[in-house]
């Protein structure tokens, strides 16, 4: 079975250590439940106990500071640091990373998140650009990167 990037559960990236819904579904006739149990009743929605959309817990983080909102955007957070390091250290580093999808495209606050305390990688983020950069593509990053971020638009299948 192959493991690689793909975009399941409310987040960016599977291990393989965890569950792999793939499995799941060739089990037997439930496809519907389980693809609804693994794409919304986990993750985000999971450790918030509210949602699994990103913007909603960002709204109520900044509203009541709830600790499981903050905790389950930490996690996130957390999450794509960890594989965006370990794919950079497997591939020994990279020309780019670029942020797409739903939170990749509309979130500079994620994005900035995510990207804080990476230098040692050579992201280093423009906090202008990325606040500029929601709803269309470009760099986000400083003029002169080891390793330029951009924010795309995701392919979309014709």
């Amino acid at each position: 079975m192959p493991v690689g990037l793909r975009i399941a559960h409310g987040e960016m990236f599977q291990e393989s250590a965890l569950i792999d819904d793939r499995v799941l579904r060739g089990i037997d006739d439930c496809v519907d439940p389980m693809d609804a149990l693994l794409n919304t009743q986990i993750r985000l929605l999971g450790i918030s106990g509210l949602t699994n959309d990103m913007r909603e817990l960002q709204t109520e983080l900044r509203e009541h500071d709830d600790r499981w909102v903050r905790l389950a955007i930490e996690v996130f957070r957390y999450r794509a640091r960890k594989y965006i390091g370990a794919y950079l250290a497997g591939m020994g580093g990279a020309g780019a990373v670029v942020f797409t999808g739903g939170v990749g495209e509309n979130s500079p606050e994620v994005r900035a998140r995510i990207c804080s305390g990476m230098e040692w990688a050579g992201l280093h983020l423009d906090p202008e650009k990325n606040l500029e950069t929601v709803g269309r593509e470009g760099q986000i990053s400083q003029a002169t990167p080891n390793c330029s971020v951009m924010r795309s638009q995701p392919m979309r299948n014709s």
